[in-house]
């Protein structure tokens, strides 16, 4: 998942408990999805899925994967109403989060901001001690917002975390 490195330092100190997506991966199965009908929540709960493991790639000026977020909860919901209950923990301003969820000009024109947004509660993030550049791992480009890992591309990346842990020079 891609992350500008302002908002990965705020993950890392605590301050920024959740991350916000307009788009949310559709391939894994997490722990506990909240959604919101009629103003009250709704939650569906996967017994047998496990937190998930995102891997942060921080976008400019460091442009490598540099620690992972464990996530349990994901909440669908209204920016507005995932402002109303997340604002003292989104490690954001207000104008950054609100012009985040506007279309972009020119994509639809009737349109001007986005109807449901996304918050990924971080249940623990872990620094890696070295930063795993993308070619290292097989990927051609960075993602634009999230992106799946092949199984030779996630061998290859737990490989070098375990080079690392063993104090191995990367």
């Amino acid at each position: 998942m891609s992350i500008k490195p302002e908002y990965v330092r705020k993950i890392e100190s605590g301050l920024k408990l959740y991350e916000f997506r307009r788009v949310i991966f559709t391939e894994i199965s997490i722990p506990k999805f909240t959604t919101y009908l009629k103003g009250k929540p709704h939650y569906t709960y996967n017994s047998n899925a496990k937190p998930v493991i995102i891997y942060v790639y921080e976008s400019s000026p460091v442009q490598a994967v540099t620690g992972c977020i464990q996530c349990e909860e994901v909440i669908a919901n209204s920016p507005k109403k995932l402002w109303e209950l997340f604002s003292n923990h989104a490690g954001i301003s207000e104008k950054d989060f609100f012009n985040y969820f506007k279309f972009k000009k020119g994509r639809y024109p009737a349109i001007n901001t986005i109807d449901i947004g996304f918050a990924l509660k971080i249940k623990d993030y872990q620094v890696f001690k070295n930063p795993i550049y993308l070619k290292d791992i097989y990927v051609d480009r960075a993602p634009q917002n999230f992106q799946y890992l092949r199984h030779y591309q996630r061998e290859e990346l737990n490989d070098i975390l375990s080079k690392a842990e063993q104090g191995e020079q990367l």
